[in-house]
C-alpha cells in the first residue's frame, strides 16, 4: 500500500493529527497523520456483510507505517463494534448496564450462574469476548431482578434464594 500518495493527496481520509509522536521508522519525534480506511466484510460468496474503519498512523516525515498497541486496539474495537452491530450482539456497555441493575447480587459470577453461565464467563462477556446470540438475548432480556428470577425459576424451577442455598452455598 502506497501510504504516501494516500496522505499526500487532498482527498485522503486523515481522520485526526497527532504531534510530537515517536516515528519508529525515522525515529524522529514527528506528527502522525491517522488515515482511516474502510474495510469490507464478505462471507464465502464474497457478499458483503459489513464495513468497519481500519486506522493506520503515517509519519508525516518519513511516511512509514506506524502501527502500536494504540492503534491495534482502536482497529479491534473498530471490527468488535461493526461485528457486534451486524449480527446484533449486545455490545459491552449493554452487558455492564444489566450487571449494574443487578447490584444487590453480591459477585458477577454469581450472576454468570443464575444466568445458567460457568462463572467466568460473564466476566469474559465484560472483558470483551463476544457472546453466543443465545447468550446476547437472555443478558438483553434481563432488565431487572424479576427478570432474572423468572429465568432461574424456569430453568430450575427454584427462586434465586432457593438456587443460590442449594447449588452455591447460600452466599446471597
Amino acid at each position: 500500500m502506497d501510504f504516501k500518495s494516500m496522505v499526500v493527496d487532498k482527498d485522503a481520509n486523515i481522520i485526526r493529527v497527532e504531534e510530537g509522536r515517536l516515528c519508529t521508522s525515522c525515529n524522529n519525534n514527528v506528527q502522525m497523520k491517522i488515515l482511516v480506511i474502510p474495510n469490507e466484510v464478505v462471507d464465502n460468496e464474497d457478499k458483503l456483510l459489513y464495513t468497519h474503519d481500519t486506522y493506520f498512523p503515517i509519519c508525516s516525515n518519513c511516511y512509514g507505517l506506524n502501527m502500536s498497541d494504540v492503534y491495534i486496539q482502536e482497529n479491534l474495537k473498530s471490527a468488535d463494534d461493526a461485528y457486534r452491530k451486524h449480527f446484533d450482539i449486545i455490545n459491552i456497555g449493554e452487558i455492564k448496564s444489566m450487571v449494574s441493575t443487578l447490584s444487590m447480587i453480591p459477585s458477577i459470577p454469581i450472576i454468570s450462574k443464575l444466568l445458567g453461565f460457568h462463572e467466568g464467563l460473564l466476566t469474559k462477556y465484560m472483558a470483551g469476548q463476544s457472546p453466543t446470540k443465545e447468550h446476547s438475548e437472555l443478558m438483553r432480556s434481563v432488565k431487572s431482578l424479576a427478570d432474572l428470577e423468572k429465568i432461574v425459576m424456569k430453568r430450575e424451577k427454584k427462586t434465586i434464594e432457593e438456587y443460590v442455598d442449594t447449588y452455591l452455598g447460600g452466599l446471597y
